[in-house]
């Protein structure tokens, strides 16, 4: 199943247990090839005295499992958190169908 020609490398995230500390991810990365990533833009954010840069992305990606909203993505050499959990992209074709996310990557 072949959707674009990049290649993105989903990696496991960090979760919280149940006191809210941080536990860091359990697995191996996967790389996935013939993604298309789809810039989003970026904005400027100014929080409490702090500035900083915000920017999105969109990939889909040729599978139907395995990314979950903890993981966090390598597109183009960049670190992005999923955000939120994936959808499907169902296509009449199904070597078209698979999963599309939107990543965040935070700078500042």
């Amino acid at each position: 199943m072949m959707f674009g020609n990049e290649t993105v490398i989903v990696s496991p995230g960090t979760t919280y247990d149940s006191n809210d500390d941080p536990v860091a991810g359990v697995g191996s990365p996967d790389e996935i090839e013939g993604c298309v990533v789809e810039p989003l833009g970026s904005e400027e954010l100014t929080v409490r005295g702090r500035m900083g840069t915000y920017s999105k992305i969109r990939i889909f990606l040729p599978v139907t499992e395995g990314v979950t909203a903890t993981n966090v993505v390598t597109a183009r050499g960049k670190a992005y958190d999923v955000f939120g959990e994936p959808d499907e992209w169902i296509d009449e074709d199904p070597d078209l169908t698979g999963l599309v996310i939107t990543a965040v990557r935070m700078r500042g």
